[in-house]
């Protein structure tokens, strides 16, 4: 049901059809939140994209339950609070919750995302985060891809560590308050086709090793 024109709420009783693997909902006019027993009611669920609507509230914690999940896009409605940890969704490919209301809080939701190791695209670009960026992150997938962080209020330094996600294609943290050097190590990163730091309090030379990516 994606880019339709859509409005109003869900009914409830779509979020009772547990034999549901697909709820495609992106790009309408939808309000209101998500039950906090989604997780349970669509426990076969594998994708849900609800992106480009006007859905509000907090993340359900339940959604942790839908083991399932492969794909989960909510970017760009108004939901707030902090982001739960989804480390038990081991088949999770795809975590897209950007252009939110999202608090980090301790970033523990980021350390959980290490047992994700199918992950591939993760972006949580346009919310508040802030606090120091955690060395948690140099752990998730290996198998990561695209790493949207831009556009919070982010702080600390980029990790030497960075180079062991050694798949990233796209390194997106641009608008935040990083500080320190660049690290060598991002020279490392030879998958890496587009690099955006622009707009941070970022000091001092550019490594040599950043010219050895293609």
């Amino acid at each position: 049901m994606t880019y339709n024109r859509l409005s109003g709420t869900i009914p409830a009783s779509v979020y009772n059809m547990s034999a549901l693997t697909y709820l495609g909902m992106g790009k309408n006019s939808l309000t209101g939140e998500l039950p906090y027993s989604i997780g349970y009611t669509l426990p076969n669920i594998r994708a849900l994209i609800m992106q480009e609507n006007q859905f509000r509230g907090q993340i359900p914690t339940s959604l942790a339950n839908t083991t399932n999940l492969q794909v989960l896009n909510i970017r760009y409605n108004a939901f707030h609070g902090i982001i739960p940890p989804f480390g038990t969704l081991s088949n999770l490919i795809e975590l897209k919750l950007g252009m939110n209301q999202l608090e980090a809080e301790d970033w523990s939701f980021l350390s959980s995302l290490a047992n994700c190791r199918q992950l591939v695209r993760l972006y949580l670009d346009g919310n508040i985060l802030q606090g120091i960026l955690p060395s948690s992150v140099v752990g998730l997938s290996k198998s990561l891809e695209v790493l949207f962080l831009a556009t919070n209020k982010i702080s600390g330094t980029i990790p030497q560590e960075i180079e062991h996600l050694s798949n990233l294609t796209l390194l997106c943290m641009e608008q935040n308050l990083l500080t320190g050097n660049l690290p060598s190590s991002l020279g490392n990163l030879q998958n890496l086709y587009l690099l955006s730091l622009s707009q941070n309090k970022l000091s001092g030379q550019i490594p040599l090793s950043v010219s050895n990516l293609s």
